[in-house]
């Protein structure tokens, strides 16, 4: 894959079959791994539809075809005031969802995606990108890191047992 051939552009409605296939296979393929961030229910479909009428959902086409996705937009939620971060509400951009496709991952398509959403936090003047992982997903922590976030501490979700680390990288 040569990344002059991956576009990433806004998710349009027509795209919301490939979109819903392409979490549950990454779901099907957390779970393999012992990873269960995410369930059958999450992400649904309605969250799908509203995340692109709203115009904050992008995906990677490779071919015509969907091979990743990312969600971010201003949205500070509660949890985030339990870590320690520098970005306030306002002037911090959240990615609150990341996939790429389970074939293509470790293509580059992940850091390809996070490098689209900060350089979209730096043109908006956003100072932060903030992002939470599974603290059991350990790999997805780790390759956060060496895209140069820092980890700023645990938040809780009501309906999670296990924490989620908050990271965050200074874009401006």
């Amino acid at each position: 894959m040569k990344r002059e051939n991956v576009n990433i552009r806004k998710a349009l409605p027509t795209d919301i079959i490939e979109i819903m296939y392409l979490m549950r296979k990454s779901t099907e393929a957390m779970r393999k791994q012992g990873i269960y961030e995410w369930s059958a229910a999450f992400p649904d479909q309605a969250r799908i539809e509203k995340e692109i009428e709203a115009e904050v959902l992008y995906v990677a086409e490779y071919n015509h075809m969907c091979v990743a996705a990312i969600t971010f937009g201003d949205n500070f939620i509660p949890s985030y005031k339990e870590a320690e971060l520098e970005g306030k509400e306002g002037d911090s951009l959240i990615i609150t969802r990341l996939v790429v496709y389970p074939t293509w991952q470790s293509k580059g398509l992940g850091s390809m995606m996070i490098n689209f959403a900060e350089e979209h936090a730096s043109q908006h003047n956003f100072k932060t990108v903030i992002l939470d992982v599974w603290k059991n997903n350990t790999n997805i922590g780790k390759f956060i890191e060496k895209m140069g976030y820092a980890n700023k501490g645990d938040i809780f979700y009501p309906v999670q047992k296990i924490p989620f680390s908050c990271f965050e990288k200074n874009v401006n």
